[in-house]
């Protein structure tokens, strides 16, 4: 009986696809490992004659799949000379069974659209094209199938082929390119989880010249130490890395890549499921506007063993490091404070590293803790001194927050950075974040003698923000993603008592409203998109021939992938950033004290200027970081004059002139990032604050 429903599928997959050159060849079957790992199935290819391109090469892939769960099944093909092409990415399908399924490139729907037992042909999520590069096709091919929730459920192969066609599509001619060339050479070993030492280089040609594949590795050139990184992406055929430079002798060295500062260890972030290629740099450029430290980025394209892999972020990896997270590093030998009490990076993650759960339950309909994870050091290098005055550190600031002691000086203030912790909500709330807060959260807390509170950052995982995500309510513009109730990997509950600060309540409004006004206004986005669109205008053509996903849906993707196009991609973004940042003008609400006054006057509030007040300020506002500025109407008696940021830091302060006519000539603006800064004016037992913006 089951030789004769092979042959039944055999006839299937051979109607209609074969031509006079087509040759089909069948594969092994068999049932699929439970254990969470690939299974391989053997598929001997011999007999062809030259190699295989475009003229000639692989055409389809089909196979016959009993399984309950088609979202825990990926399925790949690796030729001979390890080419890996992914057919289906398990979370971009549904139900059950791969019923008589079969995948080609040309002229047919993306397999994300089919629907369950995906009788008939689909296009793959990866390129078949790129078997088709002047490789030998004899020899053993292998269909790989992982069942990546391990001991669930069971499921087999029921029947494997793969047919070689005239006309077919071809692996990408890539000879130059307008972004800097990263190139890898693996010396015939696989890069995985547990890392290998490549060649690595980086080709950057001077006065913007263009980079050539043929052309010496003459910005960089040495060896690395590269793995695979990440949690969701990992199964994905472009697959992010971590890169450590080394020397011959497998030491560390640092090299300041493309301009940034010199370090060894380095990240080439794929952004695979982020088809605007820019959300990662979106939110790292605005991170840094705001004052605070994000990783630098370059936009590169990348070859593996001479094959166009696409473009990639080379990136900085969080770290200690005075050109990065810039803390003290711990003195492993202290046992006491102030020398163990810094400097630590550590992050809220998932529990498969060493670290330790929360005090207090998160977000979560069962009270499920969260999890911190060690980061520097890390788990294998934390002292049990250093672990255990981290942990009682945070528990002190969740039971803090918990009771709600919202007092500056003695409540959960004293362990936490507040500014930090409102960049950070901002940042997470602009971009709706569906891990934010609670997977790949950064904290960094510095010696006791440099700084006592525990800052939140730097920012790092973004490729399924800024309206990229179809689950968690986040396809809408309104709503708090720090309210949402997570079922696994809960978001702590201190966001929802800091929402009960005024403290903080205030300290939000004021940061956002001066953002918006200045750095964060809705054109400043739009005009960084739109830099970045035409950076990528050449090299984004190619990564989506080589990564054939524009019009195919890719979890979690929320937008229309019937009519996509990348320019639609890009333009769904831009209309996030108009419609979130809208709703967030509407619902934050504060105001904005001077929290540092001068002798015994009492603080002000600082509002927008009425029409009185505007008569002040003749020329200019905005006015020019560095330049004059003129004021009129004020009478005399004004002798100080004191500048602050909208978080109530103050920046500058001098003494005016004692006659009102002369304050033209001694008010200056300071040298201060653009944004709003608030003035004020003291003297003789009279006070006035004025709101104004700085531009560059």
């Amino acid at each position: 009986m089951l030789r004769l429903q092979q042959t039944i599928l055999f006839l299937f997959f051979l109607t209609g696809s074969l031509n006079l050159h087509a040759q089909v060849f069948n594969g092994a079957t068999g049932p699929i490992s439970v254990n969470g790992n690939e299974t391989y199935f053997p598929i001997q290819v011999d007999g062809l004659q030259g190699s295989i391109q475009a003229s000639f090469g692989l055409k389809r892939v089909c196979l016959d799949i009993t399984h309950p769960v088609n979202q825990q099944l990926f399925i790949y093909l690796l030729s001979p000379g390890g080419i890996r092409v992914q057919l289906s990415d398990g979370n971009s399908v549904k139900d059950s069974n791969y019923t008589s399924t079969c995948f080609d490139d040309q002229g047919v729907p993306p397999i994300s659209s089919g629907t369950a037992p995906y009788t008939g042909t689909f296009k793959p999520i990866g390129y078949l094209g790129r078997f088709n590069n002047g490789q030998n096709p004899n020899g053993t091919w292998q269909l790989i199938v992982k069942d990546y929730l391990a001991f669930a459920d069971s499921g087999a192969l029921n029947y494997a082929s793969i047919e070689f066609a005239n006309n077919v599509s071809g692996a990408i001619n890539f000879s130059s390119t307008n972004l800097p060339l990263v190139m890898i050479q693996t010396n015939n070993q696989v890069i995985g989880l547990n890392g290998v030492t490549v060649d690595f280089g980086i080709i950057r040609n001077s006065n913007g010249a263009r980079n050539y594949t043929n052309d010496p590795w003459n910005h960089y050139n040495g060896k690395a130490f590269a793995n695979v990184r990440g949690h969701s992406t990992m199964d994905s055929e472009k697959q992010s890395f971590d890169i450590e430079l080394r020397n011959s002798a497998g030491i560390a060295v640092s090299n300041p890549l493309l301009g940034m500062p010199t370090e060894s260890d380095w990240v080439l972030i794929a952004q695979y499921k982020d088809k605007s290629l820019m959300r990662m740099p979106i939110t790292y450029e605005f991170t840094r506007k705001m004052g605070d430290y994000a990783p630098r980025f370059r936009f590169v394209e990348l070859m593996i063993n001479g094959e166009y892999r696409g473009i990639y972020l080379l990136m900085e990896k969080i770290k200690r490091d005075k050109n990065r997270v810039n803390i003290h590093a711990l003195n492993a030998s202290a046992i006491d404070t102030p020398g163990v009490s810094g400097g630590y990076i550590f992050k809220i993650d998932r529990n498969d590293a060493p670290g330790w759960t929360s005090l207090l339950p998160g977000n979560h309909p069962g009270n499920q803790h969260f999890y911190y994870n060690y980061d520097q050091p890390s788990g294998a290098a934390i002292t049990n001194v250093e672990s255990q005055y981290l942990q009682e550190y945070m528990n002190r600031f969740e039971l803090a927050i918990d009771a709600q002691q919202f007092d500056t000086a003695t409540g959960y203030q004293q362990y936490m950075d507040l500014r930090s912790m409102v960049d950070f909500l901002i940042v997470n709330e602009m971009s709706k974040n569906v891990d934010g807060y609670r997977l790949s959260t950064y904290f960094y807390k510095n010696i006791d003698t440099l700084d006592k509170k525990v800052h939140m950052g730097p920012v790092w995982d973004y490729d399924i923000a800024w309206h990229n995500c179809n689950d968690w309510n986040n396809m809408q513009a309104n709503g708090w993603q720090y309210e949402q109730v997570m079922n696994e990997y809960p978001i702590p509950n201190w966001w929802n008592k800091a929402a009960q600060d005024t403290n903080f309540t205030n300290l939000l409004w004021c940061r956002w409203t001066g953002l918006r006004d200045s750095l964060f206004r809705t054109d400043a986005f739009y005009g960084y998109i739109d830099s970045l669109t035409n950076l990528l205008e050449e090299s984004r053509v190619r990564n989506f021939q080589q990564f054939p996903i524009i019009g195919t849906y890719i979890f979690p993707n929320p937008q229309d992938q019937s009519t996509a196009t990348y320019q639609t991609e890009v333009q769904d973004l831009k209309s996030w950033v108009a419609s979130r940042c809208g709703w967030m003008d509407f619902i934050i609400a504060g105001h904005c004290p001077i929290v540092a006054p001068i002798d015994t006057t009492p603080p002000l509030f600082v509002r927008q200027l009425d029409a009185s007040q505007a008569a002040l300020i003749s020329y200019p506002n905005p006015a020019k970081a560095g330049g004059m500025l003129t004021l009129n109407g004020l009478g005399d008696g004004f002798e100080r004059y004191a500048w602050y940021d909208v978080l109530g830091q103050k920046v500058a302060e001098g003494v005016l002139a004692s006659s009102a006519a002369d304050l033209g000539k001694d008010l200056h603006c300071p040298m201060v990032p653009p944004g709003i800064y608030f003035v004020r004016l003291d003297g003789n037992k009279k006070s006035i604050n004025l709101r104004l913006l700085i531009k560059n």
